[in-house]
């Protein structure tokens, strides 16, 4: 569907609505029923791919177009709808790192906007992966299920050596996490990122397996496996001082908290980390979280160990291990109450 059809709106009328509308947001809703579902009614030979990247489009356009208009108008209304359906249709096109950015903008506008009841909202439900209000998620339903699953697949792996269930996951950590207020939007865009990064392995192991003879570019390999060490060092940063991650391991709290000493997170190559030999396998979970972290954050030219998917899952489930034991130890093991 052509992009033409959304320039070529009235925007001088529509802009006239907006200045008028109430700050509820119902604008957004009735922009949806009297512009975009009328033109994909005009237009019946779409695909559902098709439907999904024509509404990202014209979402954007109008909250592009509305904002120039009137930016203090703007900020106060709530934008929750529309912000939740871009976070959604990003998800659903694997595009995972808008789709965060989108979901956290919608939780921050429904707990501005709907004080005391903003937790029977779909993002909220987005949030704790609640499956249990299928109304208010709508379609978006099978994808809060299929990521619901793929975390509790990543926890069962995790549970071979430690105990974090989903229910302690979700009530204990996600719930304690958006219950809080101070630094609430950073503290929230760790979960998301965590549900990206578990998102994104499967999108990886395409990429490693289906390489060619000589290769590809490990360019999103690296950053893929970057961003999970910035969750643990994000975490981590909740409940220790310290500016690098180096710092934190060094940290007396932490040491004797984990029991782990004398962690080493230099590495001069990418089999450098591969050929570690430890036999404690927090220790080494948190080592290659550490030793990813200090060297990928520098460039992004390193060997090549990506020709086996078994190579990029040691590392991947190492730094998934050390992202769900911060979990475990700060949330569960010795449990913070909201």
């Amino acid at each position: 569907m052509s992009i033409e059809k959304i320039k070529n709106l009235n925007w001088n009328k529509i802009l006239k609505e907006f200045e008028i509308a109430s700050d509820d947001g119902t604008f957004f809703n009735e922009f949806d029923e009297r512009y975009t579902n009328k033109l994909l009614i005009e237009n019946t030979y779409y695909s559902k791919e098709t439907e999904i990247y024509f509404r990202i489009e014209i979402t954007k356009y109008l909250l592009k177009k509305v904002s120039a208009c009137n930016k203090e108008k703007y900020k106060k209304m709530h934008k929750g709808t529309p912000f939740y359906f871009l976070s959604m249709f990003y998800f659903l096109t694997k595009h995972y790192e808008k789709a965060s950015f989108y979901l956290n903008a919608t939780i921050l506008e429904d707990r501005k906007n709907a004080a005391g009841i903003w937790k029977k909202y779909a993002a909220y439900l987005m949030f704790t992966l609640n499956t249990e209000f299928e109304l208010q998620l709508g379609e978006e339903d099978f994808f809060v299920k299929s990521l619901k699953n793929k975390l509790i697949q990543e926890l069962k792996e995790f549970n071979k050596n430690w105990d974090l269930n989903f229910n302690r996951f979700i009530q204990n950590f996600v719930e304690n996490i958006l219950a809080e207020s101070e630094n609430f939007l950073a503290k929230s865009s760790i979960i998301t990122a965590i549900y990206s990064f578990i998102l994104e392995k499967e999108e990886i192991e395409i990429l490693v397996e289906t390489r060619g003879e000589i290769g590809g570019s490990i360019e999103p390999i690296i950053l893929h496996l970057f961003k999970g060490t910035l969750i643990v060092e994000s975490l981590l940063k909740l409940h220790y001082d310290g500016k690098t991650l180096g710092e934190i391991y060094n940290d007396s709290k932490f040491k004797s908290k984990y029991n782990l000493y004398d962690i080493k997170i230099s590495a001069s190559s990418l089999n450098e980390v591969l050929d570690l030999k430890l036999k404690n396998k927090l220790k080494l979970s948190f080592t290659v979280a550490g030793k990813i972290r200090n060297t990928t954050a520098h460039k992004l030219a390193w060997d090549d160990i990506f020709d086996d998917i078994k190579n990029y899952n040691f590392l991947y489930n190492n730094i998934m291990n050390a992202i769900f034991y911060v979990i475990y130890t700060e949330y569960v093991k010795f449990k913070k109450s909201h």
